[in-house]
């Protein structure tokens, strides 16, 4: 029987890749993956930067978003309207270190400087109350007895306060804060009655149970040794359940008693506060090597100089190279008119000490630009409020860098390096120009 024949195979199922094929497919394609993932190279470093520079400018932000606040604030005096703070000629209520140097990061000794920037206010807390009378309260209103003059004459009277605020933490963070405070030897905290803005330091601040109410009393010490106003009679619960506080006679009150008398505003009196950049061991996989912080430090004024309270200090920024403080009498200040260092006071100084940098440095300039002004030439040691009869400028010029180096950082591409970006801050705070006269 004869085999039966195979069909003969089409030479179409006989056709394949080569080998050569093969190697030419796979060289394509390792050419066109290379340039794939050289795109994807940039754009994750393009993203990285961006991300690093957005991460920069916010933090740049905020900080100047703080020192706006706070710069606001300097020169604030809430616990006496009719006289300045005294000040010694070597702790002024605003002063300008340039030229600070700063250790412990990784940034270059020549690179590693900071300006001090220093200035004094009364310190209101961010909450206030009304005066309050509890159930049954009765308050004399001809008595002359019972109309205090003075801190001396406590004992006439009944002086314990009792004050509602809006909300229990409110009260829980005043009964904290005063407790604070004598703990730390930071003095007392003041209550500023806004009636007729009546400044009173208190002691023994309570908060009663979990309610929003606290109860306090005068400190012993009397208005000037505190450095309070006198002659106000802060002490007399009457006139601040008034009508409108005022006595149109003496021994009488204007207005029928309330359970809801003035509102009280409180104070962390005398306080000083510096911004400044300074090294913090921040990153556990580096811990012998500090980042560069700009930092905010604040404690009780002292004529003998600055002394921080480490519990008030913060970190207001990481990653702060620069922090340049500068000041100018021109409202308007034009660069193409004058040259920058004529401009703002304390540009290009090298100096680095108060004498030099600051009273005649900084305050020399000032002065100059003043008398080009027709202006007094206020800022010396004779007048340490002259800020506050000053209108001037202030910028100041933050300069972050990026978390981490990168090569394409630096300006040949090789080498590891931070990403910087500065931005400036032009303003004229609010109590400076606000003169007495």
């Amino acid at each position: 029987m004869p085999e039966p024949s195979l069909s003969p195979i089409s030479q179409d199922a006989q056709d394949g890749f080569s080998l050569v094929e093969l190697l030419v497919a796979l060289v394509f394609m390792a050419v066109l993956m290379a340039g794939m993932a050289k795109v994807f190279q940039s754009s994750m470093n393009t993203f990285y930067r961006s991300s690093e520079s957005i991460s920069s400018g916010r933090r740049n932000r905020m900080a100047m978003d703080l020192l706006f606040d706070d710069l606001n604030a300097a020169g604030q005096y809430l616990t006496n309207l009719t006289s300045y703070p005294t000040f010694s000629a070597t702790a002024p209520g605003f002063y300008i270190l340039p030229n600070q140097t700063y250790t412990g990061t990784d940034v270059p000794t020549a690179e590693a400087l900071t300006d001090q920037l220093n200035f004094y206010l009364d310190e209101a807390l961010p909450f206030e109350g009304r005066l309050y009378a509890s159930a049954g309260a009765t308050f004399a209103q001809t008595s002359n007895a019972d109309l205090v003059s003075s801190q001396a004459d406590v004992a006439k009277l009944d002086t314990t306060m009792e004050v509602m605020l809006s909300d229990p933490s409110y009260a829980k963070t005043l009964e904290s804060t005063a407790a604070e405070m004598v703990k730390n030897n930071q003095g007392s905290l003041v209550a500023v009655f806004k009636d007729q803005w009546g400044p009173m330091a208190i002691t023994g601040v309570t908060q009663s149970g979990s309610t929003p109410l606290v109860t306090f009393k005068p400190q012993a010490v009397p208005d000037t040794e505190m450095g309070l106003s006198t002659g106000i009679n802060p002490l007399n619960k009457d006139r601040h359940f008034a009508g409108d506080g005022t006595f149109t006679t003496p021994g009488t009150i204007n207005g029928a008693l309330s359970t809801g008398g003035a509102p009280v505003l409180f104070v962390r009196p005398a306080q000083m506060v510096r911004y400044s950049i300074q090294a913090r061991n921040l990153d556990p996989a580096n811990p012998n090597v500090g980042i560069p912080c700009l930092i905010r430090q604040q404690g009780t004024y002292a004529s003998g100089g600055f002394v921080p309270d480490d519990t008030l200090e913060s970190i207001i920024a990481e990653d702060v190279t620069g922090f340049k403080v500068y000041l100018s009498a021109y409202q308007n200040p034009d660069p193409t008119k004058t040259t920058l260092a004529a401009t703002w006071a304390g540009w290009g100084s090298t100096a680095n000490d108060f004498d030099s940098g600051w009273t005649s440095g900084i305050l020399a300039t000032v002065n100059t630009q003043l008398s080009s002004l027709g202006l007094p030439s206020a800022p010396n040691t004779n007048d340490p409020n002259w800020f506050r009869n000053t209108p001037l400028v202030v910028r100041v010029d933050l300069t972050t860098r990026s978390a981490i180096k990168r090569a394409e950082n630096s300006a040949t591409g090789n080498i590891a390096a931070y990403q910087e970006r500065t931005q400036t801050l032009y303003m004229v705070p609010r109590h400076f120009g606000l003169s007495f006269n």
